[in-house]
């Protein structure tokens, strides 16, 4: 929920301001080589009247495994009264690196073993996505299509390939009173294989204070907590809690994910217009 443009990139322009994110999510705590997650996105829902764009950097972490992404997301808005169409367009392209050469097995280091050694991959991808959202008044649905290219895999191997993945989501922003608003979401995510649905309720408190449940199928529940500072600030914190075979061995803390968001506004300053001062108007 925090980081919409990550699966549809005409989210963007749903923002009303400017907005600086950084994320640093940790999963599985407790298990060695654990996934580490941290990210940045700058967005720009202003750019012009219609249009808006965000860049997004992100590094991962995974026992022997880094990776390193770069999206870049474009937005056209288009009005229909009180109707809204949102037509986005993604940009990817990134790095994974696969190192073996230290990598420790019960029978010892497989340094020696040239067919594991010989897996060491350093490669780069790119592919792109696209996006769309509807919004009218409290409603939004959104649909993405992202890593359309099947061909645009590792330039070097396929160690990593670029899966297609299909997005949808239904949200609605229910305003109770002055003081609670309730924002129910249902989001659907496949690339064929696997299918997920995330189920989420949060609740706002005067429009400062956040909180939320929210259920992954098969994966994981997650209890969610936000705070905004001066209209200008906000932090957020999740704590998932494995219902998956991990989770069901006991062995993992579960995942904790934190963003901090900062958005601004940039003024236009005015050019001084020069006057010649006539003693006639003094």
């Amino acid at each position: 929920m925090f980081n919409e443009s990550l699966r549809n990139p005409s989210s963007i322009l749903s923002a009303e301001k400017n907005s600086i994110t950084s994320f640093y999510r940790t999963q599985w705590r407790g298990i060695d080589g654990a996934p580490k997650t941290l990210g940045l996105i700058v967005g720009f829902p202003n750019m012009g009247k219609k249009t808006g764009i965000s860049v997004m950097f992100m590094k991962e972490y995974l026992a022997n495994y880094n990776h390193n992404r770069m999206e870049v997301d474009y937005a056209y808005r288009i009005n229909f009264d009180e109707h809204k169409v949102l037509l986005g367009l993604k940009f990817i392209g990134g790095n994974t690196n696969l190192s073996l050469q230290n990598l420790h097995t019960p029978v010892g280091n497989i340094t020696d073993d040239a067919v594991l050694v010989g897996l060491n991959n350093n490669s780069w991808y790119y592919n792109f996505g696209v996006g769309t959202r509807y919004q009218f008044n409290d409603f939004i649905f959104d649909v993405a299509l992202l890593n359309i290219s099947t061909k645009a895999k590792s330039y070097k191997s396929n160690l990593f390939p670029q899966e297609l993945e299909f997005n949808s989501g239904l949200r609605y922003d229910y305003t109770l009173n002055s003081t609670f608003s309730v924002l129910p979401s249902l989001t659907y995510v496949t690339n064929g294989n696997i299918h997920k649905i995330n189920v989420n309720v949060n609740v706002e408190i005067h429009d400062v204070f956040l909180t939320g449940i929210s259920y992954r199928s098969f994966d994981s529940v997650s209890m969610l907590l936000g705070y905004k500072l001066l209209d200008d600030y906000a932090f957020y914190y999740s704590y998932d809690v494995g219902i998956n075979k991990i989770g069901a061995v006991g062995v993992s803390g579960g995942s904790h994910e934190i963003t901090l968001k900062y958005y601004y506004n940039i003024t236009k300053k005015m050019k001084k217009i020069k006057t010649n001062r006539n003693v006639r108007f003094l």
